[in-house]
């Protein structure tokens, strides 16, 4: 059993209990950000850090729901022959106003907020899509590798979404990498176990 703790301290950061207890939770959540175990005072800061936390949330919103997101395709190659086996699907934001916003800094949003979920589905509609026009020019043999978040994997929708994926974009079963993180195979229960067997009949493979 571990804690962390958020401090506030009267009348420094407030002189009333709805104050108080609003800095000390902007203290915990820091303090559960720097690896928990341990104690955060409040300071200014954190304000603004929250404040610019929600905009950023707000705006990322906004970019899904109008696909306003890229993705970028970086090929992998085989180190002995040099022969192109694929791609890997790579999202990236270009804010309207901020330019290209780096994925360490909207990624780990999105997976706290469940923005993950429908974020990860349009990258992996869009890669099926550009995988299929992949093959017609490339040939069967050419992979496309999609990151898959422990969130994204453990949605109740998430195989059948791939399912769909596949069949309107004609990508064949087989051309089609997931990679899971360790996250998501060290999760115990059935229906972790069951998408899993899902995916093995349908056919993708599965990286770790």
């Amino acid at each position: 059993i571990g804690t962390s703790i958020g401090i506030a301290i009267a009348p420094d950061h407030g002189t009333d209990q709805e104050q108080l207890l609003k800095k000390a939770d902007l203290a915990l959540y820091r303090s559960k950000s720097s690896g928990r175990n341990c104690f955060t005072i409040y300071d200014k800061a954190m304000s603004a850090e929250l404040e610019a936390r929600s905009t950023l949330e707000g705006d990322l919103r906004d970019a899904i729901a109008r696909c306003q997101l890229e993705v970028h395709y970086q090929p992998f190659v085989d180190a002995l022959s040099g022969t192109r086996r694929g791609f890997e699907a790579l999202v990236r934001w270009r804010h309207p106003t901020r330019g290209l916003i780096a994925p360490d800094q909207f990624i780990p949003l999105a997976e706290e907020t469940g923005l993950i979920v429908p974020l990860g589905s349009w990258v992996l509609d869009e890669a099926c899509a550009r995988g299929a026009e992949l093959q017609a020019t490339h040939g069967r043999n050419m992979k496309m590798s999609v990151n898959v978040s422990a969130r994204q994997f453990q949605h109740p929708d998430f195989v059948s979404h791939l399912e769909r994926a596949l069949d309107e974009s004609a990508l064949p079963p087989e051309c089609l990498m997931l990679e899971l993180t360790e996250s998501v195979l060290v999760t115990s229960g059935s229906a972790i176990e069951q998408a899993l067997a899902r995916l093995k009949d349908i056919g993708v493979t599965l990286a770790l």
